[in-house]
This record gives C-alpha cells, structure tokens and sequence, in this order.
C-alpha cells in the first residue's frame, strides 16, 4: 500500500515546488525591477540638484 501512496505525494511536492520557484522569481524580478526604479529616481534626483 505504501508504494501506492507514494506517486500521489511526489506529485503534490513537485507542485508546491513548482510554485515555490514561481514565487521565488517574481520576487527576484520585483526586487530588480523596485531598485532599477530607485536608482533612476536617485540618478534624477542628483541631476536636478
């Protein structure tokens, strides 16, 4: 019965693996995109000063 059960979880894990990476990248990328942002505010910020 054990090797029954054990397909069904590996499934559900990958899928929470799966969003776990998906998660992980939009933070990366939001992350980037936030200090990419920042730092033309800061660079504009200086030209005007």
């Amino acid at each position: 019965m054990n090797r029954q059960d054990e397909p069904p979880k590996q499934r559900s894990r990958l899928h929470k693996t799966k969003w776990f990476v998906l998660l992980w990248a939009g933070g990366v990328l939001a992350t980037l995109l936030v200090a990419g942002v920042f730092k033309l505010l800061m660079l504009g910020a200086v030209k005007q000063w």
